[in-house]
């Protein structure tokens, strides 16, 4: 899921996805997250959980969010099963 209730499937999806956010919806913005914490499910099967910010240019402010990723080790890499980044609303006026 991204960021704004969008939905990929798979590496190329979601590097389209990043695409167009960093590039035609918001471009020149960038996108950071903390280190977060990470619970281990099973051998080999994690939940990271942490804030994200996305920066956009010029912008005073960030957009802040949290995201939650199931991840799985296949031959020694960490692969994204599953990724839901929210945005929050800004506060109150």
């Amino acid at each position: 899921m991204g960021a704004f209730g969008d939905r990929q499937v798979g590496r190329i999806e979601i590097a389209a996805a990043y695409d167009k956010l960093l590039h035609h919806t918001m471009p020149g913005a960038t996108v950071s997250q903390e280190r977060g914490s990470i619970r281990m499910l099973a051998p080999g099967l994690a939940m990271w959980q942490t804030g994200i910010e996305i920066i956009p240019p010029g912008a005073s402010t960030a957009l802040k969010g949290h995201v939650v990723q199931v991840m799985q080790k296949v031959r020694g890499r960490w692969l994204i099963l599953e990724a839901h980044p929210k945005i929050f609303p800004p506060p109150p006026a």
